[in-house]
């Protein structure tokens, strides 16, 4: 064997056996020495503090902290005077073990070099009265000579907690810190000032951080863990560590911080994380804070930087959260956005002067761009303030396509297409309860080269220009430019209560004011500018809709039953074949009806007034009640205008003269503006005069029976005029003189274009006396009796037709 191994073999023998003995030795002392010191022991604390301390058993342990010797303590606990009344010990524990240094065991100061709890808890505990416990973490004021015979000289360099808990419950002012430390080994390194502790293989679960139980609390029920280092500066009495990575719930964390522990007892914690989901993040937070924030939900992680500042004594800390994402998506009540990119700030105290809490809290968003479904929208900053009652203020701008509107906002009242669109939107209101209390909303939205379909008509406002500004509760058509079936067309007004399309509260009903103007009008197309079923269709509106698709199922909504007011002025308007000048008509539009409060216009050297109400009793039939005045209006234009008023025996070529009109009627009609003449009521006065009547047959058969030389081809006669009622489409007709160029008649009776017409005519024998070319008809009265006459009785024949016959008996006459 090699001499050197036989020299090392023998050293470390002669060690090892020396070792044993000292180990021997010590055992013997510590067995011996038990009961002395374990009052050395209880003597050092109970010098330290003014509580009762106290230790069920004592046992030695060789093996376990080999070469040093540990002393293992069972169920210590460290009671206050009132225990008894609050059941929380400042300190209990199943096992302490305390490794003591060999080399220190005998002396007067030994050295205390390890302490390792298993399944203990230091609960610090303050009621409502502000009584506490703490008391007993104050020192005595001791004897330098007690001291310096029972005290231990402690010299820790290493600390193992297992499943120890810590616990501050402060009851007067409702704060609560709870931990539980599943394991945790701490090697601790001094020097003059500054202890270090050198944490590893530390697992501790936080089970409540609260500041203000009222407010809630924070991080319940998230573990930590990680390896790190905390320096305490016993000069300062300052805690601090900077730049330490946890995990906490496996999400990693940076964390830096300093602790004041004495006279000024502040904190200030700094914590990082990148890549960290929103709705992970609200875990951390308090209840209420996370349900304010739900309104929106991140799908991708974010970097978030918080710092928290704040008393140890109690209070709500100071919160400034500040965070930044890239190519994002978020859903939020009313829209959703793809590839935003936005930074954020998060502060719980706006006013210095005031409490720090929801109501006094902000978030800021800024420099926000986001895609809605093809729109791209921007805003510099974005501030939501009070998150009890959440009010936003914010700017929002956006350049788009005209034609994207139609799937974010899918209306079924209006498509667009082709052209471009900017919008600038202000709010500042309620997210939650919007109203015009509440909310102010201001921006202005512009177009250009846009082509609009109105539903469900089909027309097209072709070419549009427009201006729309946006006043709160009010949508204002500045401008809008535009062309209806070719025609050019301008349209202005204001929209009032569209607050409401944005809230869930009960609804105002919608106001729409418009003014169209134009060189030329259809009147067939007036109604597809402001098209909508009559009476109204109630748009279904589904509860669980979402975002912009329900805000458009509500305008729809209220369009359909909302108040639209018209005004209209032409140049000139079409409708059918009439044709007049200078239309002026004030439409007023609501839930079940079209009001036709006033209509003038020109027709040739006359003038027309209209008055009406028309309603749609059934499908694509309406039913109109009105009054018209005529004053010198072309009998035969109005004639043809209205395709004869479907009165197949007299059309516009029969008639010639200027007529004046007032009658008040009903009638219905279809959507092409065909007049069922079978459903006519009411009366009219008119008055012909310049009147003739041309190859008018019934007329001209007269002459089978009286002046057969008479020209009965145009008949010229003095003012026709008459009081006539109208019934199911029957003409009744008073008496009534014609007083013509050809002779004279007085009429009475009714007339049915589609029915039963009979008719009295009374022909005076006067009419013998000759009449020239230059004779000039006079009237002499419809209540005259007319002398000697000849009674004729114009009657709907078995084939359909009228037949005109003598009527020696006066027959109609008699039956009335």
């Amino acid at each position: 064997m090699n001499v050197y191994l036989k020299h090392f073999l023998r050293i470390a023998g002669i060690a090892l056996g020396i070792l044993i003995l000292v180990f021997a030795i010590t055992a013997i002392y510590v067995s011996v020495n038990k009961k002395e010191i374990l009052q050395k022991l209880t003597a050092a604390v109970s010098n330290k503090i003014q509580g009762n301390v106290q230790v069920e058993d004592v046992g030695i342990s060789i093996m376990k902290d080999f070469p040093n010797l540990s002393i293992e303590l069972k169920n210590v606990s460290i009671n206050d005077s009132l225990f008894e009344k609050h059941h929380h010990s400042l300190i209990h524990a199943e096992k302490i073990f305390l490794r003591l240094n060999t080399l220190h065991l005998f002396s007067k100061r030994p050295s205390l070099t390890k302490v390792e709890a298993d399944n203990a808890g230091f609960y610090l505990f303050t009621d409502t009265s502000g009584y506490s416990n703490g008391y007993l973490l104050q020192s005595k004021k001791q004897n330098q000579e007690l001291e310096g015979e029972n005290t231990i000289h402690q010299i820790l360099d290493r600390i193992i907690l297992n499943h120890v808990s810590f616990t501050v419950n402060d009851q007067s002012k409702k704060k609560l810190f709870d931990f539980v430390v599943n394991n945790l080994e701490a090697n601790t390194i001094s020097n003059d000032t500054t202890l270090i502790f050198q944490i590893k293989k530390s697992s501790i679960l936080i089970k409540a951080l609260a500041f203000n139980l009222e407010k809630g609390i924070y991080t319940e029920n998230h573990s930590v863990e990680g390896n790190f280092n905390v320096l305490y500066n016993a000069h300062k009495k300052e805690l601090s560590f900077t730049d330490i990575p946890l995990l906490v719930s496996k999400q990693p964390f940076v964390f830096s911080g300093n602790f004041l522990l004495g006279n000024e007892q502040r904190f200030f914690l700094n914590i990082i994380s990148k890549d960290i989901l929103v709705d992970f993040a609200k875990t951390l937070l308090t209840k209420k804070l996370s349900n304010s924030i739900s309104i929106v939900s991140l799908k991708i992680p974010v970097n978030v930087d918080a710092k928290l500042t704040g008393s140890l004594e109690g209070g709500e800390p100071l919160i400034n959260v500040k965070w930044d994402t890239k190519n994002n998506s978020i859903t939020t009540p009313l829209v959703n956005f793809e590839r935003c990119s936005f930074a954020g700030t998060f502060y719980n105290q706006v006013m210095k002067d005031s409490a720090r809490n929801d109501e006094n809290s902000r978030i800021i968003v800024q420099q926000f761009i986001g895609d809605y479904q093809g729109l791209v929208f921007k805003a510099d900053t974005i501030i939501i303030d009070n998150l009890t009652k959440p009010v936003l203020r914010c700017n929002m701008k956006s350049k788009f396509s005209m034609s994207a509107l139609n799937s974010i906002f899918p209306s079924e009242s209006v498509d667009f297409s082709s052209g471009n669109g900017q919008l600038d939107l202000s709010y500042l209101g309620s997210i939650d309860s919007i109203d015009i209390k509440n909310t102010i909303l201001k921006g202005w939205l512009r177009f250009d080269s846009t082509n609009i379909q109105l539903h469900p008509s089909k027309a097209v406002l072709a070419d549009c220009k427009a201006n729309i500004e946006l006043m709160n509760s009010d949508i204002i058509l500045d401008t809008i430019l535009c062309k209806l079936s070719g025609n050019p067309i301008r349209i202005w007004g204001k929209a009032s209560n569209t607050l409401s399309l944005l809230s869930d509260a009960e609804k105002k009903q919608l106001e729409l004011n418009l003014h169209v103007a134009a060189p030329l009008i259809n009147i067939n197309h007036i109604n597809t500018i402001i098209s909508r079923g009559l009476p109204s269709k109630t748009a279904s509106v589904n509860g669980k809709l979402s975002g912009l698709k329900k805000t458009a199922d509500q305008l729809d909504e209220l369009l359909s039953n909302g108040h639209i007011s018209v005004i209209v002025n032409a140049d000139k308007i079409v409708y059918h074949r009439f044709e007049a000048n200078q239309l002026y008509a004030n439409i007023l539009i609501n839930e079940d009806s079209w009001n036709l409060k006033k209509a003038s216009l020109s027709h040739g050297t006359g003038t027309i007034n209209i008055t009406g109400k028309a309603t749609e009793p059934k499908n694509s039939v309406y039913q109109i009640n009105g009054t018209m005045q005529m004053k010198n209006v072309d009998a035969q234009k109005i004639w043809y205008a209205f395709n004869d008023f479907g009165i197949e025996d007299f059309s516009s070529k029969n008639l010639s003269g200027d007529i004046s009109l007032s009658s008040n009627i009903s009638l219905k009609f279809n959507k092409a503006g065909d007049f069922d003449i079978n459903t006519l009521n009411g009366d009219a006065d008119f008055s012909i005069i310049k009147g003739a009547l041309i190859n008018f047959g019934p007329v001209q058969k007269l002459q089978t029976f009286i002046l057969k030389n008479r020209d009965f081809s145009n008949i010229r006669f003095a003012e026709l005029k008459d009081h006539v009622t109208f019934k199911k489409g029957e003409i009744n007709i008073d008496r009534m003189e014609i007083n013509s160029s050809v002779l004279s008649l007085f009429v009475e009776g009714v007339y049915c274009p589609k029915g039963q017409t009979d008719i009295s005519i009374q022909v005076p024998l006067s009419n013998l006396k000759k009449r020239d070319v230059s004779y000039n008809p006079e009237n002499v009265g419809a209540g005259s009796k007319g002398g000697m006459s000849v009674f004729l009785r114009a009657k709907t024949d078995s084939d359909g037709t009228i037949k005109v016959k003598y009527d020696p008996f006066k027959r109609l006459r008699k039956s009335k």
